[in-house]
């Protein structure tokens, strides 16, 4: 496990704060979110190996045990979930358990009443049991729920939002304004991730030259990575943050695009 972030204001937290966590195949992170004023006053993010979450994940809850908070919000950020149209889902749980099959997984689902949708999605049942068995009064969502629950600030009718850990990016895709598809993508070279997006918009007639490329996560300007999508699309912007503040640090303002997003469903 490796520290990648770690920033913090210095200033005593009070309890008033709700802990937000996400974790993924690759990667862990918490910050915690001031109620009182929308801002986030410290962030840590690991890069993780999934073949020993479990005793990586017991050392970041270890971790926790001292801090000051009173809610927790745990993202998911595993690609076995599916949007379902709110009228076709009754069930959720069982609609993800029939999809995947997946032996060990926890199944939840998201209900997002701006598009009328369920997300419904697992997450590894040890994983899920670590963090209840830590934090009983822990509330869960998948980590398209967010993206879609939260204005990006792109009027754009056609959009590719994409997301980027270190080995993965999550991709939102919508076209005149409806969701057409959200998936998690395995990559190693900027190459994979154009060949993805290509073929996404192939399949989906959307024209390259006219929609916007959306960027957030893991991914800089002056990157091999950017450069190799800039050949290929005409309209790439960086996410823009939604009304939740940071203290001022040397990072650009997109690699927390997800922990921005979760922090904006905070009730």
């Amino acid at each position: 496990m490796k520290t990648l972030f770690h920033i913090e204001t210095g200033h005593p937290a009070n309890e008033d704060q709700t802990l937000l966590i996400e974790v993924g195949t690759d990667h862990c992170s918490y910050a915690f979110l001031n109620k009182a004023n929308s801002s986030i006053t410290a962030l840590k993010y690991f890069l993780v190996d999934e073949f020993d979450m479990e005793t990586q994940l017991k050392f970041i809850m270890a971790e926790l045990r001292n801090k000051n908070f009173s809610d927790v919000l745990v993202c998911a950020s595993y690609p076995t979930a599916s949007l379902t149209p709110l009228k076709y889902a009754a069930n959720g749980e069982e609609l993800v358990q029939l999809i995947y099959d997946h032996p060990m997984q926890y199944a939840l689902s998201d209900t997002i009443n701006e598009w009328q949708i369920v997300n419904a999605y697992s997450i590894p049942m040890n994983v899920f049991a670590l963090i209840k068995n830590e934090f009983p009064q822990a509330k869960f969502m998948h980590a398209y729920s967010p993206l879609l629950k939260t204005y990006n600030g792109f009027a754009s009718e056609d959009q590719v939002s994409v997301h980027f850990t270190t080995q993965h990016f999550h991709v939102l895709v919508k076209k005149e304004s409806q969701v057409q598809l959200a998936q998690i993508y395995a990559y190693k070279t900027p190459l994979d991730v154009v060949y993805y997006l290509l073929k996404i918009c192939s399949e989906l007639q959307l024209n390259q030259s006219e929609a916007y490329l959306i960027l957030s996560g893991l991914v800089e300007e002056d990157s091999a990575l950017y450069k190799e999508l800039n050949h290929y699309f005409l309209n790439i912007h960086f996410a823009q943050s939604p009304s939740v503040s940071f203290v001022q640090n040397e990072y650009p303002q997109h690699f927390f695009t997800s922990t921005y997003n979760l922090a904006a469903c905070v009730s």
